[in-house]
């Protein structure tokens, strides 16, 4: 016997389908009066800029695009890439290796690494390049031997660490501190009562980092390290000061012939841009990837008429 109140199976699969064939209603958001000031400002604001480009003769726009895609701006470009991904990959797992000894029990693990972010984070890039580029007036020779017995290697020190060596690890250094903070971040974020029962069941601590925690934290770690990943892409720029022919360098070398600095700014800029582009769709990409969101969504967002309410 059917209780009161209670459909059918025949009224709720001819609520269905009339639920399935009702055509969906588009929803659109009601515009504020103030939205078209904003409008208003913002093409103003566009219709200057792209005025003042197209009239200006002094920008040179003919330069921009002759140097844009010229030898050596694509040589800088590659050279700022390489920099970046390899000081970007050593400051994480330099990051990772801090942020576990900062959580650990021991307190000598944790003293070690908070001394080491708090350097990483204190010193200024510049300074930590030149130190590492001029390592050599102060160790002529870096050698490895046996305490109290023979020397078994050695090597000058200005052949080992030259130019690019002396900026991939000051970029890995001065992204070390940063990313261990990311990393922990997100490792303390994960409730410590699935920590705690992966060890009820008998998970080992490793497991537990990999299985458990890891793959939680890196929903929360991912944003702040692709930031990071761009402040590492325009931070590159300052190896310059030691003669690393990346992007920044090579602009300077050209507009240091020619005297024409903004045409060749403007290259580096768009070259930047389009780089850290590519880094925020990797981003959006990875963000949608980890939340088993669809990377493509149909256009037009849409939702189905509600049937009679209360």
């Amino acid at each position: 016997m059917r209780r009161k109140g209670e459909m059918s199976l025949r009224e709720r699969t001819a609520a269905r389908l009339e639920e399935a064939t009702t055509p969906a209603l588009t929803v659109h958001k009601r515009r504020k009066p103030a939205e078209y000031f904003y409008w208003a400002v913002l093409i103003l604001c566009a219709y200057s800029l792209i005025r003042f480009v197209s009239t200006s003769e002094n920008l040179r726009l003919d330069l921009v695009g002759s140097y844009l895609f010229s030898q050596p701006i694509l040589d800088g470009v590659k050279i700022t890439l390489f920099l970046t991904t390899v000081g970007m990959l050593g400051g994480t797992v330099l990051g990772v290796l801090l942020a576990v000894m900062r959580i650990s029990s021991s307190p000598v693990l944790r003293a070690t690494s908070a001394a080491a972010v708090y350097a990483s984070r204190s010193i200024p890039l510049l300074v930590q390049l030149l130190f590492w580029y001029f390592l050599a007036s102060i160790i002529p020779k870096i050698s490895i031997s046996i305490p109290f017995g023979p020397e078994i290697w050695s090597a000058d020190t200005n052949v080992l660490i030259g130019q690019i060596p002396a900026a991939l690890i000051a970029l890995s250094l001065f992204g070390a501190g940063y990313m261990a903070e990311i990393i922990r971040s997100g490792i303390i974020a994960i409730d410590p009562g699935q920590v705690e029962a992966a060890a009820s069941i008998g998970m080992a601590k490793g497991m537990i980092f990999r299985r458990v925690i890891m793959p939680q934290a890196v929903r929360i770690i991912i944003p702040p390290t692709i930031n990071q990943f761009v402040s590492i892409l325009k931070y590159s720029g300052i190896v310059m000061f030691i003669g690393v022919g990346d992007l920044m360098y090579q602009v300077q070398a050209i507009y240091g012939q020619n005297f024409q600095q903004i045409p060749l700014l403007i290259v580096a800029t768009i070259w930047y841009g389009v780089m850290t582009g590519v880094l925020t769709i990797a981003q959006h990409m990875m963000e949608k990837k980890l939340n088993g969101e669809p990377l493509r969504r149909r256009r037009g967002s849409s939702v189905r008429k509600e049937e009679a309410m209360g």
